[in-house]
């Protein structure tokens, strides 16, 4: 008797719900794997949709044809839902939503011949500020699968300007723009900083901070006929309108700080190439809280101190100012409720207008309230163990996230508020702060065995080497720029 042979079709299951099926006969050439989808991220931008395109790389071309099924999650994994530093998928047009979510079933199909492929994620326009976001690409092809991420870039002014030091302690991330290829250029300002001259270079009046969007006069004046005499001086100047606006004003202690360049072992701590002052110690718009005699400054000669002085016989009579244009950024009130402050309930507390999210605690101290001694650290090392603790996956002490660091003293010093007597903190974001000045990840550039420290019994800044002054206490922050 003659037999039949009869082909099975068997269906072998792949990623994300969709099988791969093949029939018997035709071509047996193996078909191509998929060895890995990369990492990508893209420049956001404020008016037209734009694409995070993750490359498909395969072991050879296409044989017959592949599929390749993907889908996206946050990145957030803190049990109190997304937060700043992981991007909300949805439909465009949607307020919150910052990339266009995929359907059930995504899949990008690569014809025969293909030898590459590429997964397009569309990216949300928006004209305002918000943090560098991070969102997850799960694909599956075959046996095949994995889990990558996507960066939006976001270069809408706002939020806090790079400490301008190329390293910080143990590597953490020195945020600003040049830490990014997409935005990499020294020619705009050096370690993060970025600036522009306007109106233009041979017709310099103003200098631009494409990070803060502050605009900064480039000119500066002697302060020595007085404080008291500063308020004609800004008249004149507005008067004179340079750049088109008649809105200077004498900047806030952290508008300063944005412009120091913390990087700077010697000389002005600023970038000469826009700030061509050779002066050190300008005068702010900021009273001391509780004695209004005295005015704060900061010194770029001593590489970005904060201080105060009083302002009818200062110590040094060498004050000069700089004077500044755009939206002032009011600081957190003392002891109210600040929109500018979230309490995500979970231990942690987001900034809308840096967008860092922040430890409502100062390490050893315990929720509710903050209560309990606070640990102080007197060593690297020391600080960088307590991070990797808190960094572990599962640790209680991580809140749910596994990416917390040490702030730079830029950032740090964005939660001072100067105008507060006592601590000079919102004491509802911020329970029981003592008043001890924080280290900062922010190398001394003159000599990298001390930190830089904000101080939260009044808001100053100082350099100090936690070894050999009793230690500090410390405040993790993630997300940013």
């Amino acid at each position: 008797m003659k037999k039949t042979i009869q082909m099975l079709c068997t269906c072998v299951p792949i990623a994300i719900g969709m099988v791969a099926c093949g029939g018997g006969g035709g071509d047996t050439t193996p078909e191509a794997v998929v060895t890995s989808v990369l990492p990508a991220q893209v420049l956001r931008s404020a008016s037209n949709t734009v694409s995070l395109s993750f490359t498909i790389q395969l072991n050879k071309p296409v044989v017959r044809g592949l599929s390749v099924a993907y889908s996206t999650a946050s990145t957030s994994t803190s049990t109190a839902g997304v937060s700043l530093g992981s991007a909300v998928g949805g439909t465009c047009g949607t307020a919150g939503v910052d990339y266009q979510a995929p359907g059930n079933n995504a899949i990008v199909s690569l014809p025969a011949g293909a030898s590459t492929g590429q997964i397009l994620v569309g990216v949300c326009s928006l004209a305002t500020f918000k943090p560098n976001l991070t969102l997850k690409l799960q694909w599956g092809s075959g046996p095949a699968a994995g889990v990558v991420q996507g960066l939006i870039v976001n270069t809408a002014a706002g939020g806090v300007t790079s400490s301008g030091a190329a390293t910080q302690m143990g590597g953490a991330p020195s945020n600003g723009r040049d830490t990014n290829p997409l935005t990499n250029s020294d020619a705009d300002g050096a370690a993060g900083l970025s600036y522009a001259k306007l109106p233009s270079s041979r017709n310099w009046q103003c200098t631009q901070d494409n990070v803060t969007g502050l605009l900064w006069n480039s000119g500066d004046q002697s302060a020595s006929s007085g404080y008291s005499q500063l308020a004609s001086y800004v008249a004149q100047v507005n008067l004179a309108a340079p750049c088109g606006q008649n809105n200077w004003r004498l900047p806030t202690v952290n508008e300063l700080l944005s412009i120091v360049n913390f990087g700077s072992a010697s000389g002005v701590a600023s970038d000469s190439r826009f700030f061509p002052q050779t002066a050190t110690r300008y005068w702010s718009a900021d009273a001391v809280a509780g004695a209004s005699a005295n005015a704060w400054f900061v010194d770029f000669g001593n590489q970005g101190v904060v201080s105060f002085d009083n302002t009818t016989t200062p110590v040094n009579a060498s004050y000069r100012v700089l004077l500044v244009s755009g939206a002032l950024n009011v600081a957190a009130p003392c002891n109210a409720t600040d929109p500018q402050y979230v309490d995500n309930l979970d231990g942690t507390v987001s900034n809308s207008s840096t967008g860092l999210m922040w430890k409502q605690c100062e390490e050893g101290a315990a929720l509710p309230g903050c209560t309990g001694t606070k640990t102080a650290f007197t060593s690297a090392n020391q600080v960088l163990n307590q991070i990797s603790n808190d960094n572990a996956a599962g640790a209680a002490a991580g809140l749910g996230y596994t990416d917390w660091r040490l702030p730079s003293v830029k950032e740090l010093a964005s939660l001072v508020n100067r105008s507060c007597t006592g601590t000079p903190i919102n004491a509802l974001a911020f329970p029981n702060t003592d008043q001890l000045s924080n280290l900062s990840a922010t190398f001394f550039a003159p000599n990298t065995s001390r930190l830089w420290v904000v101080d939260f019994a009044d808001g100053s800044t100082s350099p100090v080497d936690p070894a050999t002054s009793g230690g500090r206490p410390i405040r993790l922050v993630r997300a940013g720029q």
